[in-house]
Protein backbone atom coordinates (compact mmCIF):
# COMPACT_ATOMS: atom_id res chain seq x y z
CA UNK A 1 0.00 0.00 0.00
CA UNK A 2 1.57 2.96 -0.71
CA UNK A 3 0.32 6.66 0.11
CA UNK A 4 1.29 10.34 -0.26
CA UNK A 5 -0.82 11.09 3.18
CA UNK A 6 1.72 11.65 5.71
CA UNK A 7 -0.68 11.87 8.40
CA UNK A 8 -2.05 8.29 7.64
CA UNK A 9 1.87 6.71 7.26
CA UNK A 10 3.07 8.73 10.92
CA UNK A 11 -0.28 7.32 12.54
CA UNK A 12 0.92 3.64 11.21
CA UNK A 13 4.43 4.06 12.43
CA UNK A 14 2.96 5.61 15.70
CA UNK A 15 0.69 2.67 16.12
CA UNK A 16 3.76 -0.43 15.42
CA UNK A 17 6.50 1.59 17.75
CA UNK A 18 3.35 0.72 20.55
CA UNK A 19 3.13 -2.93 20.00
CA UNK A 20 4.66 -5.60 21.65
CA UNK A 21 6.02 -8.70 19.50
CA UNK A 22 5.26 -12.12 20.54
CA UNK A 23 8.54 -12.60 22.02
CA UNK A 24 7.59 -9.92 24.76
CA UNK A 25 10.44 -7.34 23.34
CA UNK A 26 9.25 -3.93 21.19
CA UNK A 27 9.77 -3.81 17.64
CA UNK A 28 13.04 -1.73 16.77
CA UNK A 29 11.65 -0.28 13.76
CA UNK A 30 10.36 -0.70 10.44
CA UNK A 31 11.50 -1.53 6.93
CA UNK A 32 10.12 -0.01 4.21
CA UNK A 33 10.39 0.18 0.11
CA UNK A 34 10.23 3.69 -1.38
CA UNK A 35 8.04 4.78 -3.55
CA UNK A 36 9.87 7.31 -5.61
CA UNK A 37 13.58 5.60 -5.82
CA UNK A 38 14.48 1.84 -5.74
CA UNK A 39 15.28 -0.44 -2.81
CA UNK A 40 14.47 -0.99 0.52
CA UNK A 41 14.45 1.13 3.44
CA UNK A 42 14.66 1.19 7.66
CA UNK A 43 13.23 4.05 10.18
CA UNK A 44 14.69 3.21 13.42
CA UNK A 45 12.82 4.44 16.86
CA UNK A 46 15.50 5.55 18.84
CA UNK A 47 14.01 4.40 22.13
CA UNK A 48 16.58 5.21 24.97
CA UNK A 49 16.68 9.10 23.67
CA UNK A 50 12.66 9.08 23.28
CA UNK A 51 12.76 7.99 27.19
CA UNK A 52 15.37 10.29 28.30
CA UNK A 53 17.42 7.64 29.14
CA UNK A 54 20.41 8.57 27.04
CA UNK A 55 21.53 7.89 23.81
CA UNK A 56 20.68 4.84 21.52
CA UNK A 57 24.05 3.07 20.11
CA UNK A 58 23.76 4.64 17.06
CA UNK A 59 26.45 5.95 14.91
CA UNK A 60 26.22 8.70 12.24
CA UNK A 61 28.35 10.49 10.30
CA UNK A 62 28.96 13.62 8.63
CA UNK A 63 27.87 12.22 5.56
CA UNK A 64 28.20 13.90 2.11
CA UNK A 65 26.30 16.84 0.37
CA UNK A 66 23.90 16.01 -2.10
CA UNK A 67 23.61 19.37 -4.43
CA UNK A 68 21.29 19.77 -7.94
CA UNK A 69 24.22 18.19 -9.84
CA UNK A 70 23.66 15.24 -8.55
CA UNK A 71 21.75 12.51 -10.88
CA UNK A 72 19.37 11.17 -8.17
CA UNK A 73 18.77 14.65 -6.95
CA UNK A 74 17.77 15.97 -10.51
CA UNK A 75 15.70 12.67 -11.20
CA UNK A 76 13.95 13.91 -7.35
CA UNK A 77 13.89 17.20 -8.72
CA UNK A 78 12.10 17.03 -11.99
CA UNK A 79 9.72 13.83 -11.17
CA UNK A 80 8.68 16.65 -8.13
CA UNK A 81 8.60 19.70 -10.35
CA UNK A 82 11.21 21.42 -7.53
CA UNK A 83 13.66 24.07 -8.83
CA UNK A 84 16.88 24.55 -6.94
CA UNK A 85 19.18 27.76 -7.59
Amino acid sequence: MFTHDREVTTRLAERMREQILDNGTEPLGIRFDSRIAKGTYWALWMRRADAKLGSDPVKANHGAAIGPTDPVMKWVMTAYGIHSW
